[in-house]
């Protein structure tokens, strides 16, 4: 269940089945974990999404960083934590591949998703943030994000199969 909660909440832009509804894909842009509540929760989670984008550091020190910033709150197999960097970075290898603005939209729904305050919001807050995002978008880019989405969903269901 708990590898369930991490991938859904950690990388939700690649989980998130495709949706019609527009709030629904606005929500996955700025989606938040329930069980961060506590400050130090949300001070892990967020280094947790940093360390996900880091391309300074190898796959195995992304992982073992990740490891290490879960297992005060959190417990997550290795393999796991592997999957999970391997399906964050094939999702920005298709985000670097997009146009300027879908790639400018990922990036800004990461930002805020590494911003604590984000954490703090009331859940409708965080919406209108993603809506924000996704009405910043022309219908072809809406579409190219949904594809990026579903290229990213079928990614981690490979790795699901395989580990």
């Amino acid at each position: 269940m708990f590898q369930i909660i991490l991938l859904c909440t950690v990388l939700g832009n690649i989980l998130a089945r495709p949706l019609s509804n527009n709030r629904q894909v606005a929500a996955s842009l700025t989606e938040a974990p329930d069980t961060v509540v506590t400050d130090e929760q949300v001070g892990a989670w967020v280094e947790v999404i940093k360390t996900m984008r880091d391309t300074s550091l190898s796959k195995e020190k992304r992982a073992e960083k990740i490891s290490q910033l879960l297992a005060g709150n959190w417990n997550a197999p290795p393999e796991y934590v592997k999957n999970l960097v391997e399906a964050s970075d094939y999702e920005w290898r298709l985000v670097n591949n997009a146009s300027s603005k879908v790639k400018e939209v990922y990036n800004k729904s990461y930002d805020l998703k590494s911003d604590p305050k984000l954490y703090k919001m009331d859940p409708d807050k965080r919406i209108a943030e993603g809506e924000k995002l996704l009405n910043s978008l022309s219908e072809a880019e809406k579409k190219e994000l949904a594809e990026i989405r579903e290229k990213s969903v079928k990614k981690v269901a490979e790795l699901r199969r395989q580990g």
